[in-house]
């Protein structure tokens, strides 16, 4: 089973490679930042989540803890070979976006999957053809691009992700609200916090229903969460960003995920869960 000191291995062989250097230059989120905002602006705006190189230790990070979270509370959830597996998957799912590059997780079609999982076999090739790879790597690519969830370990490492997208969405709601960020990006934030929401709210209250650790973490930034949705309700012109065929769908899933939010956070408020 892989030590936790070989998921620094890992990702140190990638950052000392051409494609880890490639993906250090890359951003998330992209498509939401002004011209006029700069990548270190960017950077600083939203954090190093959105450098595409950090994005793979940061997102390693939030997965330890779900593990340590679920070894506590949730015992019986993971074997000790998916546990380690996890924060592998983590260091790993990104790679193929240095060929790729990075397309927002709404805008990704199968075929943008198959194209990144197959440029994940190339770079994995690469980097280990003089490398012992991990005993566990298999296992971990096997899951990366498995977001309908058909295996045990797709699920859990989408709800990871879905974790990620969340705490960039409250962040960016917060640029809006405390008006930390410049006149020129704020719409930028409020497509981007919209577009998190309408995509992944709805699946992470499930999530949630399973996993004690994304419950836990909904609830400890409920607040946020409130703030985030009343700001998509003070600006509906956010709405202008999709065409007259994804906006009423758009309105809906936002419309939806606010009523769901609600209703989960009734239910957690009458029956606390076990965590």
């Amino acid at each position: 089973m892989i030590q936790r000191s070989e998921y620094q291995t890992v990702e140190q062989l990638f950052r000392s490679s051409t494609h880890g250097e490639t993906l250090s230059q890359k951003l998330r989120y992209d498509k939401y930042r002004h011209p006029s905002v700069s990548h270190k602006q960017w950077i600083d705006l939203l954090g190093r989540d959105v450098n595409n190189l950090e994005h793979l230790s940061l997102t390693r990070g939030i997965a330890l803890g779900f593990v340590r979270y679920s070894q506590e509370h949730q015992p019986d959830l993971l074997t000790d070979d998916e546990a380690a597996t996890l924060p592998l998957i983590a260091s790993i799912h990104d790679w193929g976006e240095a060929i790729t590059g990075d397309i927002s997780f709404g805008d990704k079609t199968a075929d943008n999957d198959v194209e990144e999982a197959h440029a994940l076999d190339v770079v994995a090739t690469e980097i280990y053809a003089n490398n012992q790879p991990p005993e566990l790597l298999d296992a971990a690519k096997a899951v990366v691009f498995d977001h309908e969830g058909q295996s045990k370990l797709g699920k859990i490492f989408f709800a990871i992700e879905c974790l990620g997208y969340m705490r960039t969405a409250v962040n960016a709601a917060n640029h809006v609200s405390d008006q930390t960020c410049p006149d020129e990006q704020v719409a930028g934030m409020q497509w981007l916090y919209t577009d998190v929401v309408s995509n992944v709210m709805v699946t992470m209250l499930g999530h949630a229903k399973e996993y004690a650790v994304v419950h836990a973490a909904l609830m400890a930034n409920a607040d946020k969460i409130d703030q985030t949705f009343d700001l998509i309700a003070s600006h509906d012109d956010v709405f202008d960003n999709y065409d007259d065929l994804k906006r009423l769908g758009k309105v809906e899933a936002v419309f939806n995920a606010r009523t769901a939010w609600e209703q989960f956070k009734t239910q957690s408020a009458q029956q606390p869960a076990n965590n």
